[in-house]
């Protein structure tokens, strides 16, 4: 799933604008926008392209989920001994 707040992070980061970032990445700014609040999520292309125009791997722009069930980490079952 993609990170939002990532992306915002990474683009003040690199000191970018939205629509800086946007140019560099052949999208629109108002995608950029959109993206950053969580409106849409990008297809795998824009990823690509946003990523990039980061200098970022795409993996970077994405949520890491647990493979776990939710009931199984509130409770404490998963992943430890």
């Amino acid at each position: 799933m993609f990170d939002a707040k990532r992306l915002k992070e990474e683009r003040e980061k690199k000191g970018l604008s939205q629509a800086v970032l946007a140019r560099r990445a052949g999208v629109s700014q108002g995608l950029i926008w959109q993206l950053e609040h969580g409106l849409k999520q990008p297809s795998i292309s824009v990823l690509t392209k946003i990523a990039k125009a980061l200098d970022l791997s795409p993996e970077k722009l994405l949520l890491v989920v647990s493979e776990e069930a939710p009931d199984e980490l509130e409770a404490g079952k998963g992943g430890g001994a």
